[in-house]
């Protein structure tokens, strides 16, 4: 007989311990989800990287032709024919490596999908729809209340007031009942013996057990507190990347903002080169701003919508990483 409520408290312990299992596979499921969403945007990001580097090509090949007509009309110079050409050369081996890049972005979004092999298809290009506005002070509150890194932790603490409890239950004994019948052929006689056994504990009360219990409690308390300092801290960087990538579209993208400016300084540059009011050197220089801005651009975007996914997944990603 199983005194002290030992079994229930067996069977708390063992729930709190399933929940905090519970917590840590939908922690798991939610690094799944947000690698995901950071693998879409990195097939976005290179694809359209290829895209920016099939114009900056265009345009090297533009200028290239325009130098060989202008050296044709003995207006020219082949020197500049010459870095025409090896500007195209450049732009050129961009957009070869934008094409590994977006095969390399395929490869691991597959990986994180599970798929040995994948065949890349376009995708429908969000990069430009509007981001969402993040409150940081708000934010992290929501992401306190919603981790299950945090809600591990709370099991693990509840698991451990448990095992409090059941090491105080560990020194009332249990009661041990034993029957025995015999029968006696030899003088027809029959003998029936009851016995009841019981512990004393009278030096044992567990006091190891209860202070290991409640060390175990007051560690799972302050992992509580870390936690909660170390989402703070992981927070902190993913909103500086968000605050820092959302400043750098809106600076490229606005009215009279960087794109625009560069997009103005190239056609007027090769509206003047054209003419032959310009020289080779100030197209090169206008065609190299065009095409370092476009890319900035690009990778701005890719770190804004990165940032903004990790932190809506609940600073949770690396899901093929070893299990922590």
């Amino acid at each position: 007989i199983v005194r002290g409520h030992k079994l229930q408290l067996n069977r708390e312990v063992a729930a709190q311990a399933v929940r905090q299992a519970e917590s840590l596979y939908a922690a798991q499921e939610q690094r799944v989800l947000t690698d995901v969403r950071l693998g879409y945007y990195d097939v976005l990001v290179a694809q359209r990287r290829i895209q920016t580097t099939e114009r900056l090509v265009e345009i090297a090949e533009k200028a290239l032709e325009i130098t060989e007509s202008l050296l044709a009309a003995r207006e020219g110079r082949q020197v500049d024919v010459d870095r025409a050409r090896i500007e195209l050369q450049r732009t050129r081996l961009m957009h070869t490596n934008a094409g590994n890049d977006y095969q390399a972005a395929w490869s691991r979004l597959a990986a994180v999908l599970g798929v040995r092999c994948y065949d890349p298809v376009p995708l429908e290009d969000t990069l430009e729809s509007i981001a969402t506005d993040i409150d940081p002070c708000s934010t992290l509150e929501e992401i306190f209340q919603r981790s299950p890194e945090l809600a591990a932790a709370f099991a693990q603490v509840d698991q451990a007031r448990w095992a409090i409890d059941r090491a105080h239950a560990e020194p009332i004994p249990n009661i041990n009942v034993q029957m025995v019948g015999q029968s006696d052929n030899g003088t027809n006689s029959t003998n029936a013996n009851l016995q009841v056994t019981m512990p004393i504990p009278w030096h044992d009360r567990n006091q190891g057990g209860i202070s290991a219990a409640q060390a175990e409690l007051f560690a799972a308390e302050n992992a509580i507190g870390r936690m909660q300092l170390h989402l703070q801290r992981r927070f902190a960087s993913a909103y500086q990347r968000y605050a820092n990538a959302k400043n750098q579209v809106h600076q490229f993208k606005r009215p009279q903002g960087i794109l625009e400016n560069t997009q103005s300084a190239l056609a007027l540059v090769q509206s003047g080169f054209e003419a032959g009011e310009i020289a080779y050197l100030d197209l090169i220089t206008a065609q190299r701003t065009y095409s370092q801005a476009n890319l900035e651009y690009i990778e701005a975007l890719g770190e804004l919508w990165s940032a903004v996914a990790e932190i809506e997944g609940l600073l949770l990603k690396d899901s093929l990483a070893a299990a922590p």
